[in-house]
Parts: structure tokens; C-alpha cells; sequence
């Protein structure tokens, strides 16, 4: 099983970085578990069933593994009802293998902790929870505080290149993630908070996803949307909206936001703070790479730096000139983006409060930069609210 998220630099020459420097991701080849349908279904009723000691299902991986086989015939609710639930040791922790028969938009799934119950699922696996092919499901918090929330917490492994708390893979559409704090101790490597991607080989990306009301506290990407360069394939229609992607009182965020070769994203009205870039190539709030129609709007981002490595940016719009891995005709308007510094001294070293390259008829409006920290010779490249570097064509 294979996953390149680190950032691509094949040489020191500043146009391959300003080409490269926003992809975390290429290709992952992972090991999907065979599908196991009923052959003759009893499906799960409309209704409300709880997960836990005493419950109607003893376990998470149970009430996934009625779901994936038999389906459902109306809409359902599952409530967890233990303070805490812990993945088995292993590659992948809770898995749903979709699609669920019977799901749909009239029939949809709520996952939720019990009233009154302060939930967490954790493990340390490669990934907390994987959802497979699985549309129609309502992952909800209820609130990020008070006597009723859910935590789903990443432990660091490092017998995995990353541990990420929950994946929605390939024909994953229509779901909703809310109201959840998230953590993965891996925040110095690539451990993501919440990811939405299609494999190189599907042919029905994860469209229509709704990820809004979070607060992802560690991760080494925040909330990561990755497709691929066939338009087919590229999500579509995805929605970021009202998240806190990092703390107020530490840095362990690497990346906050990244829409990587993605149809009409919209990312709004986020919150993205503390990026510290520990992966000493960049640091960035919000990157679009390669994305077509993207909408980034109404966020604020603040107080992203780096010391190290090529620079700082509060909001990056970033391709590759090469075929399939150009930005094209994304938006940029009303944000508020401030304390962005970096302190690096390496010889192609930005800092930016928007910056972009590869980028075809970009727009960018109404947007309120302030840059400090630029200080004592550091980023030899120069600053700039706007830093437009190459092969950028605008209208």
C-alpha cells in the first residue's frame, strides 16, 4: 500500500517549485476489503439504534458491517452510547464498504453520539474510520462543546506514513461531516483531519460532500479534497464551510486547507489559524492545485509562518504547467487574511498573503491583506499581497 503526500520538488530551480509546490498527493494504491452483500437482504428499518455496551449493535464495526451487507429501508439513526470507542489495531479501523441499499437523500444514515454523552473514537491505524463507496451518511457531532459532542482522535504510528481520523473514498457522495472535533497526532508528518479522495482507477468520484462546523485541533493537513487530472474523475461540487482548522493556543496544524485537482469547490467562511508547515518545504492556509471553479470566499486566515523551506501564504491558487494540472477561472473575494510571516533565508523563499501560479483567468476581489514579519533579509524571492508568479494568464 502506497501514498505520496509529500511535497514534490525535483530540483532547485524556482519554476518547478512554483509548479510542484502545491501537490501533497499523486497516488495511493491501497488494499480495499471485498464487498459481502446478503443474498437475501433483511434490511435495517427506519429507526433509532444505539452502538455500544447494551446496545442493539455491541459495536461500530457491527452496525457497518449490517449496513454495508443488508442495507436500509428508510431512514435511520445511530447513536453511540460509551464515552469511548476504540479501533482494532490494524491498517484501517472502522470500515463501511458501500454502497448501502435502500440509502438516499430522503433516506439518510445520522451517526451521533447519545444526549448527554461526550464521545471519542480513536485508534491508531493508518485511518480511524474509512467510509467506501458510502453515500448518504450524516456524521454529527451536535456540538463542538457542551454535554453532548464526538471526538475522533488519530494516534501518531509511525508504522504508517500517515494516520489520518476519517476517508471517504471514491463513489462517496452527498455526505455530511459536522459538529466534530478532530485530532491527529500526526501533525508533523501528513496525518489529515478529514480527507475526500477518488483512487487513480475510479471512475465515480466523491461529489456533493458537505464538511462544515469542525474544529480539526492537530493534523498535518486540516481538511484535504483530492482527484486526480481527468475532469471524470475530479471531485465535484464540494463544500468547505464555517470550520476552525487550528487552535488559538498552539501550532499543530502543517496545512490547512488543501482542494487538489477538484471540479467547483466552494471553501467559505473558515476559520484557518496557527499553520506552522512542518514539513519545512511551505506553509500555506488554504491551497487550490489544479483545481477548475473554485469559490474561496469569506474566510479568515491568520498567523500561518514558517522558518524554513520556500515561504508562507494565506491563501495559495498553485498548478502544474503541465497538462491536466493548471488552476482555471477559481475565485478569490472578501477574505481577510493577516499575520503572515516567514523567517526563511533559502534562496527562492516568498511570502505572500495571496499568492498563485500555472493559474488561467484567476479572480481575485475585495480581499484585506495585512503582511508583518517579513524582517532582516529573509525570503530572497520577496513579498507581496498579491504575488502572481509564472505562467499565469489574467483577465
Amino acid at each position: 500500500c502506497r501514498r505520496q503526500r509529500q511535497m514534490c520538488i525535483r530540483d532547485s530551480s524556482y519554476t518547478v517549485i512554483a509548479q510542484e509546490l502545491g501537490s501533497l498527493q499523486r497516488s495511493y494504491e491501497p488494499t480495499i476489503p471485498e464487498k459481502v452483500e446478503s443474498p437475501i437482504p433483511e434490511p435495517l428499518h427506519a429507526g433509532t439504534y444505539t452502538i455500544g455496551y447494551g446496545g442493539y449493535f455491541p459495536t461500530i464495526q457491527s452496525a457497518f458491517d449490517k449496513l454495508s451487507s443488508d442495507g436500509i429501508d428508510g431512514k435511520v439513526s445511530l447513536e453511540l452510547i460509551n464515552t469511548t470507542y476504540v479501533a482494532v489495531s490494524g491498517q484501517y479501523g472502522f470500515i463501511l464498504n458501500g454502497p448501502i441499499r435502500g440509502a438516499s437523500e430522503s433516506n439518510r444514515i445520522r451517526i451521533k453520539p447519545a444526549e448527554n454523552k461526550n464521545v471519542t473514537i480513536m485508534g491508531n491505524c493508518e485511518t480511524v474510520l474509512v467510509f467506501i463507496n458510502t453515500s448518504y451518511i450524516t456524521l454529527d457531532g451536535v456540538d463542538i462543546e457542551g454535554p453532548t459532542t464526538l471526538t475522533i482522535r488519530a494516534a501518531e504510528n509511525l508504522q504508517f506514513p500517515y494516520n489520518d481520523c476519517i476517508d471517504f473514498w471514491n463513489n462517496s457522495d452527498n455526505n455530511v461531516v459536522q459538529n466534530i472535533t478532530f485530532i491527529s497526532e500526526d501533525y508533523t508528518r501528513s496525518g489529515t483531519g478529514i480527507m475526500i479522495w477518488n483512487q487513480p482507477n475510479s471512475v465515480s468520484p466523491p461529489d456533493g460532500n458537505l464538511i462544515q462546523n469542525n474544529f480539526i485541533k492537530e493534523a498535518g493537513v486540516g481538511i484535504f479534497l483530492l482527484g486526480y487530472g481527468v475532469a471524470a474523475t475530479s471531485p465535484e461540487g464540494n463544500i468547505i464551510r464555517g470550520n476552525i482548522i487550528g487552535s488559538e493556543i498552539d501550532s499543530k496544524i502543517a496545512w490547512g486547507i488543501q482542494s487538489e485537482i477538484t471540479l467547483n469547490t466552494i471553501i467559505e467562511k473558515n476559520l484557518v489559524q496557527n499553520v506552522s508547515g512542518y514539513n519545512n518545504y511551505f506553509s500555506a492556509g488554504i491551497n487550490v492545485y489544479g483545481g477548475y471553479g473554485a469559490i474561496i470566499r469569506k474566510n479568515v486566515v491568520h498567523n500561518i509562518s514558517t522558518s524554513s523551506g520556500y515561504g508562507s501564504a494565506g491563501i495559495l491558487l498553485s498548478g502544474d504547467a503541465g497538462p491536466g494540472y493548471q488552476g482555471s477561472n477559481n475565485l478569490v473575494c472578501n477574505n481577510m487574511i493577516y499575520d503572515i510571516s516567514s523567517s526563511s533565508t533559502q534562496t527562492e523563499a516568498t511570502l505572500a498573503g495571496i499568492q498563485m501560479w500555472a493559474q488561467y483567468f484567476p479572480r481575485i476581489y475585495y480581499n484585506s491583506v495585512y503582511l508583518n514579519g517579513i524582517g532582516n533579509g529573509a525570503n530572497p524571492e520577496g513579498s507581496g499581497a498579491l504575488y502572481v508568479y509564472n505562467n499565469c494568464e489574467i483577465v
